[in-house]
């Protein structure tokens, strides 16, 4: 199971043993999820990873982390411990195109943005929501809610599941979306939203984290730009 990323939770000092971090996240997620819970080291390595991203902005060396695990592995449990990097108050928006069932997440859709009282929701900078699963944001008041500084603040990560899908069906605006725009050529938007989102990435200056049960090499590569990533495996 590799993930894609150099190597780390805000508060550290600026040059920490890889070892130890890793230690310290292992403890931090048996803290959080019980005594009984045996952290993978892929959620280990992918929430180092986010870490380094967060703290030292070497975007010039990787701009995401790419996490490959097999359906069934935990990597949903990242969304969770996001807090470990971000701080509690953080807020991860999830493009996830097969399954929005999730504990704790609010689903942006047609139907929950039609009434107007999610987009209350999120503009009160007090709303503990840990995560946002878009499928919908033609709306005007997404514009506005992401244009709010209160919320921008919080925005940390945008995540991708089945990234490949992803990578496969394209993006639109593709490109004006940046180093998440890599799609196989030739290939066409399955939701529009996708290249949206990508094009937020960018105002809003949040990290990116791609989640993929697996695929070739060649497809990988297609997805974020990752040609300068180090690769460790698990």
């Amino acid at each position: 199971m590799p993930v894609q990323t150099p190597t780390l939770v805000k508060g550290t000092p600026h040059r920490v043993d890889p070892i130890e971090l890793r230690k310290k996240l292992r403890l931090l997620l048996v803290d959080k999820f019980g005594e009984g819970f045996v952290p993978r080291p892929v959620q280990i390595e992918a929430l180092a990873g986010l870490f380094q991203l967060e703290r030292f902005k070497t975007r010039n060396q990787y701009d995401a982390v790419f996490v490959i695990a097999p359906t069934g592995s935990g990597k949903s449990l990242i969304f969770q411990a996001m807090y470990l990097v971000y701080g509690r108050r953080a807020v991860t928006i999830v493009a996830d195109n097969l399954n929005q069932e999730r504990k704790k997440a609010v689903i942006i859709c047609k139907e929950t943005w039609g009434d107007g009282e999610l987009y209350q929701k999120l503009s009160d900078p007090s709303h503990t929501v840990s995560f946002i699963f878009i499928m919908h944001n033609g709306d005007k008041r997404w514009a506005e809610l992401i244009s709010k500084d209160s919320f921008r603040e919080r925005v940390m990560l945008l995540a991708y599941d089945e990234a490949i899908k992803i990578a496969e069906w394209g993006f639109s605006e593709r490109e004006r979306a940046g180093a998440m725009s890599h799609t196989m050529e030739g290939s066409t938007a399955f939701r529009p939203v996708y290249g949206q989102v990508a094009e937020q990435r960018l105002i809003l200056g949040c990290q990116t984290l791609f989640l993929a049960a697996g695929a070739p090499t060649y497809k990988i590569n297609k997805v974020p730009k990752v040609s300068s990533l180090s690769e460790s495996r698990t």
